[in-house]
């Protein structure tokens, strides 16, 4: 899969000799704080607030990065510069970019710790 970075996957379970604990913890982490960060983003959006929006796109892509969930980085990285450039006339569509992949990236990460 191009939009997941199985590589980081599997240093994560590398950390712990091939088992999905640590994994598995990162990933309960980033189940309970993206909802956050997304409702963060769609209420800066929705008060034209470009320095929140900011903050929270950015928070989120860099537990994105951490994931190696590299779709729904891009998705929080566009909508991190329209947020720096006070350019949100597009954040909306962008909003609902990082929503439909964050819903593919958590399928992903279900799967890949067999809770699907």
């Amino acid at each position: 899969m191009d939009d997941i970075d199985q590589e980081m996957i599997q240093q994560l379970r590398d950390l712990a000799d091939g088992a999905d604990t640590i994994l598995a913890e990162v990933v309960d982490l980033f189940a309970a704080d993206a909802p956050q960060r997304i409702a963060q983003m769609r209420q800066a959006i929705a008060d034209d607030d470009a320095e929140a929006l900011h903050q929270a796109a950015h928070t989120l892509k860099g537990s994105c990065s951490n994931l190696g969930l590299r779709t729904l980085q891009e998705a929080c990285a566009a909508l991190d510069q329209m947020a720096r450039s006070h350019q949100l006339s597009d954040a909306g569509p962008g909003l609902e970019r990082v929503t439909e992949a964050f819903a593919h990236s958590m399928d992903f990460l279900r799967t890949e710790l067999g809770r699907d």
